[in-house]
């Protein structure tokens, strides 16, 4: 995860999931995606949890944010996800996705 949309930008974290097959048809294949999403900035600490069904191709999807850690422990709103690339690995296929976010959440002062 990237500051700006450019690979050159400041790395600000990453993101780790799931994508399991739920339905596999001629035309498409849809996904359960489970993510946690690792962010920090330097000044701000945190995690997102998102989860929702997609097929990686060029119709966006969108996904649920169902909560947070550090920052974001109260965090909820939905991501918009565009499909990027596909690589095939020796474990499997890495999809490179593009996501914007919209979520709200409280900051809390000690």
């Amino acid at each position: 995860m990237t500051k700006k949309p450019s690979p050159r930008s400041r790395v600000l974290g990453y993101v780790r999931g799931t994508a399991i097959v739920v339905n596999n048809t001629a035309a498409a294949t849809t996904f359960f995606v489970q993510n946690v999403i690792h962010y920090d900035s330097g000044r701000r600490r945190g995690t997102l949890s998102q989860q929702g069904e997609a097929v990686f191709g060029p119709t966006p999807w969108e996904f649920a944010i169902v909560g947070g850690s550090g920052l974001f422990r109260t965090a909820h709103g939905f991501n918009v996800g565009r499909f990027v690339s596909s690589t095939r690995t020796p474990t499997g296929t890495l999809i490179t996705t593009y996501y914007e976010a919209s979520l709200s959440y409280l900051t809390t002062t000690s």
